[in-house]
């Protein structure tokens, strides 16, 4: 596994602007790639105002957590994990 490297084709966003196997009418196919390119504009805006903004980032955790996991030593935590999955679940339905 690496983390430095991106495989070409592996983005969602990459494989939204390739044709799928079963060819589309053309205006059917205006639309997907008009919407993918809205999609990508609205990501690469909300991408600027987080860096204009200096979101939170640790550089030095960062480094740590990518040592570990080139070195097969991380460990996931799924206990922390599942109860983050259930209370951003519980967000989005309004519960808490």
């Amino acid at each position: 596994m690496s983390i430095n490297r991106i495989n070409p084709g592996s983005s969602p966003l990459d494989k939204l602007a390739k044709p799928q196997s079963g060819a589309k009418s053309a205006p059917v196919a205006a639309a997907d790639k008009a919407s993918t390119e809205g999609a990508v504009a609205k990501l690469s805006g909300q991408s600027s105002e987080l860096s204009a903004v200096g979101a939170p980032f640790n550089a030095e955790k960062v480094a740590e957590i990518k040592d570990a996991i080139s070195k097969g030593e991380f460990k996931v935590n799924a206990e922390a994990v599942a109860a983050k999955v259930i209370e951003s679940a519980r967000e989005l339905l309004g519960q808490k």
